[in-house]
């Protein structure tokens, strides 16, 4: 982006990407896409913003969402899948190094720090609870805005012009697919999944903060770790859920791919429908599309404005370090409950032997951290393993 819209387009200046960053960090959904949109919308306004979403998540989701069902297709003892055997302890590698950089940007700030490792403990107590990540983030807001010292002085700028339409339709389709989503499950509806997935990927467009780095393991989460849970067992609950060797194959292979890592959830659209046909897994994948990016177009087209306004107030910078002290704790109690998963494990066709795992997650972290190699050449290297290991 520094390259392409400050230096050769010259559509922003440095100091205005670095700005946008910034305030997109601070807002749940597709960061990248996020800086993308307002680049757009001062260029061409709001219809401009809806195609350059449309042109940026276009070929990464048509990719993912074609992986999923090639990879669930009834093949003969799943061999196309095993492909991927050495993806999964690197996703987990690609998880811990995230969290790490993340810390980093924190450690300046021992309370910043105390909150970010009390709230990862609480993150791995209750992992499995679905009001886990926004009572995280609520709280570690609120303790910043009482620990840290504010400044109450608040600089001159012009009131923007409000744009209510957004905020209003975001909060109505956050209601309305909960409540049909809910609906769905109490009555039984046929196309049941299709809401449940609508509000699932909704709400993960809409509570996380952090990019794909976070969104990933609250999806893991929620399709693979909360349906094998003896709370839902216990009631019987048929509920979307993905193979865990699966989901951290498509993992894997997102990162190979241009584009937004929430392509992701073409992926796990697709996935869910395992087993219902074609036509109804290219369904999910649309649905999951359209449900995860749409949050991200309505807030950074409504909050863009008033962050340029409440800049003005300085009393309010702590709940933003706050907030960005809990994405940290999500990312790091994430890494170690998948770093769980990943080294300790019942025999499948999928399984390598827990030395082998815990080898290509040590891999993966050191050349991340001497940066040996690009990310990219990484997950490439991985998966030539897999293909002829």
């Amino acid at each position: 982006m520094l390259k392409i819209f400050v230096e050769q387009r010259k559509d922003i200046t440095e100091k205005e990407l670095l700005d946008y960053n910034t305030f997109c960090s601070l807002l749940p959904g597709a960061s990248s896409t996020q800086i993308l949109l307002i680049i757009a919308y001062k260029k061409g306004g709001t219809p401009l913003a809806c195609f350059t979403l449309f042109l940026w998540v276009l070929p990464a989701t048509v990719l993912m969402g074609a992986l999923s069902i090639f990879l669930t297709a009834p093949i003969a003892d799943n061999k196309p899948l095993s492909y991927f055997r050495f993806l999964q302890p690197m996703v987990v590698g690609f998880i811990i190094y995230a969290g790490y950089r993340s810390f980093l940007q924190i450690w300046h700030s021992k309370v910043l720090v105390s909150i970010s490792i009390f709230l990862a403990l609480i993150c791995l107590l209750f992992y499995k609870s679905p009001l886990i990540i926004p009572v995280v983030l609520i709280a570690g807001g609120l303790f910043a805005r009482f620990s840290l010292r504010i400044s109450a002085s608040v600089s001159s700028r012009k009131k923007p012009a409000i744009r209510w339409v957004y905020l209003t339709l975001f909060i109505f389709v956050f209601i309305i697919s909960g409540i049909l989503s809910e609906l769905s499950k109490k009555n039984n509806w046929s196309e049941r999944s299709y809401f449940n997935l609508f509000e699932n990927c909704y709400r993960f467009g809409s509570i996380v903060f952090g990019g794909g780095d976070v969104m990933i393991p609250v999806m893991y989460e929620q399709y693979v770790a909360r349906p094998s849970s003896q709370r839902v067992k216990s009631r019987n609950q048929n509920v979307l859920k993905i193979e865990k060797d699966l989901f951290l194959s498509g993992a894997g292979i997102v990162r190979t791919l241009p584009g937004p890592l929430f392509s992701f959830s073409a992926f796990a659209g697709g996935a869910t429908m395992t087993g219902r046909g074609v036509h109804h897994q290219i369904g999910g994948i649309m649905t999951a599309t359209m449900a995860i990016f749409l949050p991200s177009l309505l807030l950074v087209l409504f909050f863009h404005p008033l962050w340029e306004y409440i800049q003005r107030y300085q009393s309010l910078t702590p709940i933003f370090k706050g907030i960005q002290a809990s994405t940290v704790a999500i990312m790091l109690a994430s890494g170690l409950y998948l770093l769980k998963d990943a080294i300790f494990h019942q025999p499948s066709i999928l399984s390598p032997i827990d030395s082998v795992n815990m080898l290509a997650i040590l891999m993966t972290l050191l050349l991340l951290l001497f940066r040996v190699i690009s990310p990219l050449y990484i997950t490439v290297t991985f998966l030539s393993l897999g293909v002829f290991y």
